[in-house]
């Protein structure tokens, strides 16, 4: 078989456990079902359905996954013994199975890592948003010292390059991207070091902590190479267990979200060669620009847009 198109289990255990965990905490601590809050503070139902439409013909299998799933919340007690089954679940799914991601000549708003959306929604809010799209190449190299994340050192140049070329595709083509003001990313990966290092040192004036978004955290819980992150879970599942309010178990989580809106002439004063930042310089107040959820997880069925990555 050609390594390229070979077959991943597309989340581990852990991924789905600790959501498991978090919201059974939460239900527990809040004085919910646990159906909802599975549904309001995880990307469980997300992750199983492959945020599909239950609605489409295509796609009769999602009720019954659904179905299947909360008939295991009502009659699982046992927080493990749910982990364990609803991972089975999903490995009975038809999405369960995933290939690398790799670049495609077509995708002209994806550069290596890093995938823009200029879609309507975020044109009509002067927007244009980051995505990190891992390709997990090192998994196609039999050299050891390459076989690491997209996001290791040996690979560092690399990603360094390909954002430079997107923020200049940004500049060089203006009538792609509307009347664009600020550039924006909404990750967990705000948290690490070596991401935020593709941004201005300004950047952390326009950082903010998105304490109200479950849904994009549980990347965290995975290895760049599709296994999942045990350390991480076993050390995040004795604390969310230990929790006692709802800021304890936002705490247990290691990676918190964080929104980056920045505006667009900070990237280019960093990206394009010889540009010259004509706006004054007062970052004092910083507007804040309200953005919706595209995918509410109290409405698993509905329309999103697909955010994984999986950052």
């Amino acid at each position: 078989m050609n390594s390229t198109r070979k077959k991943y289990i597309k989340y581990p255990f852990e991924y789905f456990a600790a959501q498991v965990e978090f919201g059974v905490r939460i239900a527990q601590i809040k004085k919910i079902s646990r159906k909802k809050a599975f549904l309001k503070y995880t990307d469980i139902y997300g992750a199983l359905t492959n945020h599909t439409f239950a609605d489409n013909k295509k796609n009769k299998w999602v009720k019954g996954v659904l179905a299947d799933f909360e008939k295991l919340v009502e009659t699982t007690r046992n927080i493990d013994s749910l982990s364990f089954k609803t991972y089975k679940l999903f490995l009975t799914t038809p999405f369960a199975k995933t290939g690398l991601d790799l670049p495609k000549s077509r995708d002209t708003l994806r550069f290596g890592c890093f995938r823009l959306n200029n879609s309507s929604y975020y044109k009509k809010r002067g927007l244009v948003r980051l995505h990190f799209s891992p390709t997990r190449q090192g998994m196609l190299s039999t050299d050891l010292q390459l076989r690491a994340s997209d996001l290791s050192s040996v690979y560092l140049d690399s990603r360094n390059g390909e954002f430079s070329q997107m923020i200049n595709y940004i500049y060089e083509n203006p009538q792609k991207f509307g009347n664009v003001t600020h550039f924006m990313s909404s990750t967990w990966m705000q948290g690490l070091p070596v991401y935020q290092s593709f941004f201005p040192e300004s950047s952390v004036l326009y950082r903010k902590p998105l304490d109200d978004v479950f849904m994009w955290l549980w990347g965290q819980f995975m290895k760049w190479d599709f296994t999942g992150n045990e350390r991480r879970f076993q050390e995040f599942k004795k604390n969310v267990r230990a929790a006692r309010n709802m800021s304890e178990v936002a705490g247990a989580v290691p990676f918190k979200v964080y929104e980056v809106l920045i505006p667009i002439e900070e990237m280019f004063a960093k990206y394009v060669p010889g540009y010259v930042n004509e706006k004054t310089e007062n970052v004092g107040t910083i507007e804040s620009v309200a953005i919706q959820q595209q995918f509410g997880t109290s409405h698993p069925l509905h329309s999103h847009t697909v955010y994984q990555s999986k950052e």
